[in-house]
């Protein structure tokens, strides 16, 4: 009896072991998945606050590109309206093309205004053009000359480098444009031209440029269109040729185009490079 009484016991004493270890081992199973929740939440506010970090960030993208577009607004608006005000007129007469105003002897305090806004104009426009900072902000005569002025440099350089006209944009962006074209091209613009002075500035800086001459890497053809197809093409030039070109053109999908007294060659590089100027005129 006594015998069983103590293999009883033991097991007993073993069941209650393995209860107790059963018991640890949930216990620590337990802690594990208390570490392991812990560490999702963690990460969870983390990534919490990585999203309104960000979104924070596009909120202000979208703030300053809304400030941006006001400015942009309040830029194009900037533009001259004539009024009977001494000082307007010296904006609109060098917007205008005009050479500055003789002085009246009769209103000598208001000629010097005009003449003051005259010349602010006149100096915030070439600012523009030649890529200087604004240097007299201060004066409204000068921002809108400069504002002018940025405006044209914008329709030269999208003019040079074959990009389509933008539509709806100021005077001073369609004179800087089509001044260009007309001048690469040698040929004067069809139509009314906005803003005169401007137009007649980079029509003539264009034609500068000419004669210029090409030397073809490969054979190549001459075409009667800018639009080139078999049926237009007038003459092949063998390889080496040196063309003497007089302008330059673009297709409407921005492909630049030599043209010559014979017609209209490929700008592409890789079937011409630019030639030395200094070379005898070729046939």
């Amino acid at each position: 009896a006594a015998q069983t009484a103590n293999k009883q016991a033991a097991q007993a004493a073993k069941t209650v072991s393995d209860a107790l270890n059963q018991a640890n081992t949930a216990s620590q199973a337990t802690a594990k998945a208390l570490a392991d929740a812990q560490k999702a939440a963690n990460e969870a506010q983390i990534a919490n606050n990585e999203a309104q970090t960000a979104a924070k960030t596009v909120e202000n993208a979208l703030a300053k590109m809304k400030v941006e577009a006001a400015a942009e607004d309040n830029r194009r608006n900037t533009i001259y309206t004539p009024t009977k005000n001494k000082d307007n007129n010296g904006i609109k007469d060098f917007l205008n093309g005009k050479d500055i105003a003789k002085l009246d002897k009769h209103d000598k305090a208001s000629y010097n205004e005009y003449k003051v806004s005259y010349n602010m104009t006149k100096k915030g426009f070439f600012d523009a053009i030649n890529n200087r900072n604004r240097n007299n902000p201060e004066h409204w005569s000068y921002t809108i000359g400069y504002n002018a002025g940025n405006d044209y440099a914008r329709g030269v350089y999208d003019a040079s480098h074959g990009l389509k006209q933008r539509k709806n944009d100021s005077p001073y962006y369609n004179s800087g444009y089509n001044g260009t074209v007309a001048g690469l091209a040698g040929k004067h613009h069809k139509g009314a031209i906005d803003f005169k002075m401007g137009y007649n500035m980079t029509y003539k800086q264009a034609r500068n440029k000419f004669p210029m001459y090409v030397s073809s890497l490969k054979g190549i053809y001459i075409h009667n269109d800018r639009n080139f197809s078999e049926d237009t093409r007038v003459r092949l030039l063998r390889k080496k040729n040196r063309i003497k070109v007089i302008g330059i053109s673009y297709t409407k999908s921005g492909k630049l185009r030599y043209i010559t007294k014979y017609g209209y060659i490929t700008g592409n590089k890789k079937f011409v490079k630019v030639a030395q100027n200094k070379v005898k005129n070729p046939k």
